[in-house]
């Protein structure tokens, strides 16, 4: 039986996951190219990603946001990077200024100023993003006050992968800060190490799947409108097939097929 992976997708993205059965030795990747305009597709590299979780496969990160201090240095930047929000593949591209902090998604304030950390305390928060491209955080609290870099870590890790508040948010990173001497307030003082902070810590997050096979198609491949490859077991329990490079106007369709099972 063929499972149909990618129908006629004319963007990057990430196909639906496929659990993969008891005894299955090998797996044929079958593609087939379609242009559809007067620019004919002339690049396509397809990656097999694995996941013994299937955590990211509706919502998750696909490519690190890898967050940093923003040029507006009141703000997180982000490079260009990828996810899935409820099943959409999201393509956010990079925003050097960074996006200003928000009110929480935890809603234990609707006013961005009342989140602060104590001087000479940790805290932190989260980021995340909707299917839409837009950016918000969570904090783990009003008034945060932990003593050790560790207690601030534990708690905005305990902060949710997902939330919903009418709209579906998935998280992209965490930020974790060691304040001076005078209170951090959200949005008003900076997110640089020796300036309104002794020192900070951008962490972006990777996804539970990892690229067992890249193939990039020649162009003889692409002029035939289709090719196939065969790739190994790597013993993942899911896989999906990531689009990462689609050059010029048309269509790209993937189906799997199980190739080999194990005889009893």
């Amino acid at each position: 039986m063929a499972y149909k992976l990618l129908d006629a997708v004319t963007a990057v993205g990430t196909s639906k996951s496929v659990s993969i059965g008891n005894g299955i030795l090998n797996h044929v990747i079958d593609c087939v190219f379609n242009s559809t305009a007067t620019t004919e597709i002339s690049a396509v590299v397809i990656k097999l990603q694995g996941s013994e979780t299937n955590e990211d496969a509706v919502n998750g990160v696909v490519t690190e946001a890898a967050l940093v201090a923003g040029s507006t240095a009141e703000n997180v930047a982000t490079g260009a990077f990828e996810c899935r929000v409820s099943d959409v593949h999201v393509t956010k591209a990079a925003v050097v200024a960074g996006t200003a902090l928000t009110a929480g998604l935890d809603r234990l304030s609707s006013t961005v100023g009342d989140y602060k950390i104590t001087a000479s305390k940790f805290g932190g928060f989260k980021m995340y993003i909707d299917a839409s491209g837009n950016i918000k955080f969570s904090y783990p609290a009003l008034q945060q006050a932990y003593n050790t870099i560790a207690l601030a870590n534990s708690a905005v890790d305990d902060l949710p992968r997902t939330i919903d508040d009418g709209t579906k948010y998935i998280a992209i990173g965490k930020v974790l800060i060691e304040n001076d001497g005078t209170e951090w307030v959200a949005a008003t003082d900076d997110l640089t190490g020796a300036s309104d902070v002794t020192s900070i810590a951008f962490i972006s997050l990777g996804s539970s799947f990892i690229d067992l096979q890249t193939r990039t198609f020649t162009s003889e491949e692409l002029a035939n409108a289709r090719s196939s490859f065969v790739t190994a077991d790597q013993g993942s329990a899911y896989i999906r097939v990531y689009l990462s490079t689609l050059t010029g106007t048309g269509e790209v369709t993937c189906r799997y097929t199980p190739f080999s099972v194990m005889e009893n």
